[in-house]
C-alpha cells in the first residue's frame, strides 16, 4: 500500500482542552464513535485529577474532520486514579476499561450506552502499581497482557464467564520481555493475535498467541522494520478484514527533546518500514481507527503545542463513497454488495416494550450509518399505521419509523454521494394491508420525486444508469399497469423462508434474472435443538448460493444474487450472526464471523477468483466482527487489482 499524508486534527477545537497529562491516553472505536480517554497530572494544592474520557465522531463529509458530540468530558468512576497508561477495547458491541489504581488493583468497567457512564466495577487481579497492561478483542474474548517487572501474566474475559487467570505467558523462541524494555503490545494481525515485545537491539519480536497452551512463539514474518528500536510502549489498531495493522510509538533520538512519533504497519504479510509522523511525542501514543481513518494522539513536545494532539490519514478504504471508484459500466450484478436484513429494525426507534420482544432487533446502526458505512442493499419492511401512511415494521410489529423519514434520509446521503447508488427492496409486511391499499401508499411517497430519485425499470441497470438513485426493488403486487415499477419479484416469485430464481425481461441479448436465498425459519427445536445446528443448517443455505456465484454464468453476470445471511430461532438475531459462549467456555462461531473468514481465506486466493462477484449479501449487525462491511466492498476491488 502506498504511503498516504498525514494530516493535523483539533479535536478540541471550540472546548477546553485538558491540561497537561500524566499518563499516555487511549483510544478505542465503538458504536460508531471514537472515545478518547486521558488523565491530567494534579498540580500543587488542587484536588486529584480521575480519568477522563470524551467521545468523538465522525464529521460529516463537507464538515471538519471530527465534530465533538457536544456533551462535556466526563470522569470515568468517582476515585478511580491510575499510574500507568489505562486501555480502552470494544468486545460485541460493549466498551471496556482496563486500568491499574494506585494499589495495584487491575480494575475492569464497563460502558453503559444508555446511562452514557462506565460502571460494573470489579477486581481483576492485584498487580503492582507500576504494572502495564495491553488489551485486545478476538472473537468474543477479552484478553489482558500484564507485565509486572518483565514477567508476563495474562487473563482472559468472556461475558458468559466472566474472568479467568490464565497464569504466566510463556513466550518461546525469544528472549522475554525485561524491566528495561518497553512495555508489550497485542495486536490482532489477520486472523492471529500477536504480542509485539520491544527487545534490546530489534524494533521488535513478534509472537503469535496460543489461547489453549498459554504461550507465544516468535513469528518469523517478513519486516523491513529494523530501522529503530521502540523507545515506548506501543498501541495498536486493526482493520483485520483487510490484513492490515498499525502499531504506534515512538523512538529514542538525539538530542533529547523526545520520541519521534512512528507508526509501523502490518499489510497483508510483512511488517513495513517505520513511518515517520515527523512529530516528538512524550508518552506513548494511542492509536484508533473510525470510518478508515486512522487517528493517532499523543502528548507532542513541540513549544506551543496542546496538552493532546492527533494526526490522522485515510487507511485505503473509502466506504461512504467506495461505488464512485467503480465503471459506469458495471452492472450492479457484477458487484459484491453488502446489505442489511429488516434495515430499520435499530434501537432508536423502537419502543422500549417492541425493543425486549425476541427476534425484534437486528441492527444497531441507523439507516444514515449503514449508508457511511457502505451499505448499500436496504430490506426495508412496511405496513400501514392509523393515518393510513407507510411505517417501518419487523413482521407484525411497528418501529416507530416512518417510510417517508427513510426516503428523505437516503435522498440527503445520494445529494452528498452523487456517484453511489441504493438498492431498495419495499415488502408489504406481513400483508399488513390490501395490495390495492399498500400500492397506492407507497405511490404517495414515490411520486414526490419519481424518477428523479428512482430507477424504477424492471431489469438490472448498470451503475451509469443509476448513480444517485434508489433502485426499487417491488416485493408487493402492484395492480395499476402505470406503477408496476421496480425489479419485480413480487407475489409467488419471492414467498417467505425460500430460495429459487425470478426471470426477469431484461434488455437484448442478455436473459436477466434475480437469484435469492431467503431461508430464515430454523424456530423448529426438534429439527434443530440447538444453536449449532441453526448455524449449520443456515450457513449450508448461504454457502451453496455462495459456490454458484463464483462459478455461475460467466462473463456476462447478467444474474443479481440476493443471498441472506439472517436466521430467525428460538432467540435473539444477534446470537446467529456474532455467536458467543452459549453452554461452556468454547465460543460458537457466528455466522458473520464465518463469513468473514471466509472472505479473508478469498482474498488470499486471489489469483483463483479475480474476476467473481458474490451479488447482496444481506445481514443482521454487519459492524460485527470488525470490517466485515470493508471486507465485502473490498471484493469489488480486486476486479482492478
Amino acid at each position: 500500500m502506498s504511503r498516504l499524508a498525514w494530516s493535523t486534527a483539533n479535536v478540541f477545537a471550540g472546548v477546553t482542552p485538558p491540561g497537561e497529562l500524566e499518563v499516555a491516553p487511549a483510544v478505542a472505536n465503538h458504536a460508531g464513535a471514537l472515545f478518547l480517554l486521558w488523565q491530567e497530572k494534579q498540580l500543587k494544592d488542587q484536588e486529584p485529577k480521575l480519568l477522563t474520557f470524551r467521545v468523538l465522531a465522525p464529521a460529516p463529509p463537507t464538515g471538519p474532520v471530527w465534530d465533538l458530540d457536544g456533551s462535556a468530558s466526563r470522569a470515568v468512576f468517582d476515585r478511580l486514579r491510575v499510574t500507568q497508561p489505562p486501555a480502552l477495547v470494544d468486545v460485541d458491541d460493549v466498551l471496556h476499561l482496563l486500568a491499574i489504581d494506585q494499589s495495584g488493583n487491575l480494575t475492569h468497567l464497563r460502558y453503559a450506552d444508555d446511562s452514557q457512564r462506565f460502571g460494573q466495577r470489579a477486581l481483576v487481579a492485584a498487580v503492582k502499581p507500576n504494572a502495564t497492561l495491553t488489551v485486545a478483542s478476538m472473537e468474543g474474548m477479552l484478553i489482558c497482557v500484564v507485565c509486572v517487572d518483565g514477567v508476563l501474566s495474562w487473563h482472559t474475559w468472556i461475558s458468559s464467564f466472566g474472568w479467568q487467570d490464565r497464569g504466566l505467558l510463556v513466550l518461546v523462541g525469544g528472549a522475554e520481555a525485561s524491566p528495561a524494555a518497553a512495555a508489550p503490545t497485542l495486536v490482532q494481525v489477520g486472523l492471529t493475535l500477536s504480542l509485539i515485545v520491544p527487545q534490546p537491539g530489534k524494533m521488535f519480536v513478534e509472537y503469535v498467541l496460543d489461547l489453549n497452551t498459554r504461550s507465544g512463539t516468535q513469528q518469523q514474518r517478513p519486516t523491513s522494520a529494523t530501522d529503530a528500536v521502540m523507545a515506548t510502549a506501543g498501541t495498536s489498531a486493526s482493520t483485520p478484514s483487510l490484513a492490515y495493522a498499525f502499531v504506534a510509538y515512538g523512538f529514542a533520538q538525539p538530542p533529547t527533546v523526545g520520541y519521534a512519533l512512528s507508526v509501523t504497519q502490518f499489510n497483508l504479510s510483512t511488517w513495513q518500514k517505520r513511518e515517520s509522523l515527523d512529530k516528538t511525542c512524550r508518552l506513548t501514543p494511542a492509536i484508533g481507527i473510525l470510518k478508515s481513518r486512522i487517528l493517532c494522539f499523543f502528548v507532542d513536545t513541540t513549544p506551543g503545542s496542546g496538552p493532546l494532539s492527533c494526526v490522522y490519514r485515510n487507511v485505503d478504504d473509502t466506504t461512504d463513497s467506495w461505488m464512485s471508484l467503480l465503471s459506469d459500466t458495471t452492472s450492479l450484478a457484477a458487484l459484491t454488495i453488502p446489505g442489511t436484513h429488516d434495515t430499520c429494525a435499530y434501537p432508536a426507534f423502537m419502543s422500549s416494550v417492541n425493543s425486549i420482544l425476541p427476534g425484534v432487533q437486528t441492527q444497531l446502526m441507523t439507516v444514515e450509518q449503514q449508508l457511511n458505512a457502505g451499505i448499500r442493499f436496504l430490506d426495508l419492511r412496511l405496513r400501514l399505521d392509523g393515518t393510513g401512511a407507510l411505517e417501518m415494521a419487523h413482521n407484525f410489529i411497528p418501529l416507530g419509523l416512518k417510510f417517508r423519514d427513510v426516503v428523505v434520509a437516503l435522498k440527503a446521503f445520494l445529494a452528498s454521494n452523487p456517484k453511489e447508488t441504493v438498492l431498495v427492496s419495499i415488502k408489504n409486511e406481513a400483508n399488513s394491508a390490501a395490495d390495492i391499499v399498500f400500492e397506492t401508499a407507497f405511490n404517495a411517497v414515490y411520486d414526490q420525486d419519481g424518477a428523479n430519485l428512482w430507477y424504477s425499470d424492471n431489469a438490472i441497470p448498470t451503475l451509469g444508469r443509476c448513480r444517485g438513485k434508489l433502485v426499487l426493488i417491488r416485493r408487493f403486487a402492484a395492480g395499476q399497469p402505470a406503477s408496476m415499477r421496480g425489479i419485480n419479484v413480487s407475489g409467488d416469485a419471492w414467498p417467505n423462508n425460500s430460495s429459487g430464481i425470478i426471470a426477469l425481461p431484461g434488455v437484448p441479448n442478455e436473459a436477466q434474472a434475480v437469484r435469492i436465498q431467503d431461508n430464515f425459519d430454523f424456530r423448529n427445536s426438534l429439527i434443530y435443538p440447538t444453536t449449532t445446528d441453526v448455524l449449520k443448517a443456515k450457513w449450508a443455505s448461504f454457502d451453496s448460493l455462495l459456490t454458484f456465484s463464483l462459478a455461475g454464468d460467466a462473463p456476462n453476470r447478467a444474474t443479481l444474487y440476493l443471498n441472506f445471511l439472517s436466521a430467525a430461532m428460538i432467540g435473539e438475531p444477534r446470537s446467529i450472526a456474532t455467536g458467543g459462549y452459549f453452554s461452556n467456555d468454547v465460543r460458537v462461531e457466528g455466522l458473520n464471523q464465518r463469513l468473514w473468514n471466509y472472505l479473508l481465506q478469498k482474498q488470499a486466493e486471489k489469483v483463483q477468483y479475480p474476476k467473481q462477484r458474490f451479488g447482496v449479501i444481506v445481514l443482521d449487525f454487519p459492524e460485527l466482527p470488525q470490517d466485515l462491511i470493508q471486507m465485502i466492498i473490498r471484493v469489488n476491488k480486486l476486479h482492478a487489482d
